[in-house]
């Protein structure tokens, strides 16, 4: 399988180190707390959608302001700074990572300029 560019992207920009970690945390806190504590399942279907839904859970979930091993090290702003970049792929992706994150607006950033 061909890496995809928004892997790609990520890599160049943070370093594999911090892809893969995102990558492996990818549903983490959607199993243990979002939607996915009701038995729904992720529907994601490459690693491109992983690092995507694993963003926009960082997000969700703030990740980025806590010591923990779900802190891969970047900030809110370069999370939301990517993912804006890639917004196409992430208003596409069939699973988000918690209901109540579409409800406070978490992700509204990524659609300001659709409206």
């Amino acid at each position: 399988m061909t890496e995809l560019k928004t892997l790609k992207d990520f890599e160049k920009k943070f370093g594999k180190e911090k892809m893969n970690k995102c990558l492996n945390l990818c549903g983490h806190h959607f199993y243990s707390m979002g939607a996915g504590a009701t038995g729904e399942k992720l529907n994601l279907d490459n690693d491109e959608e992983r690092l995507i839904f694993s963003l926009l859970e960082m997000l969700d979930f703030e990740c980025f302001n806590y010591n923990s091993n779900c802190n891969i090290g970047l900030t809110k702003e370069e999370i939301k700074d990517f993912l804006l970049l890639n917004k196409d792929k992430a208003l596409k992706l069939k699973s988000y990572p918690s209901g109540l994150g579409l409800l406070c607006g978490v992700y509204d950033f990524l659609k300001e300029d659709l409206q």
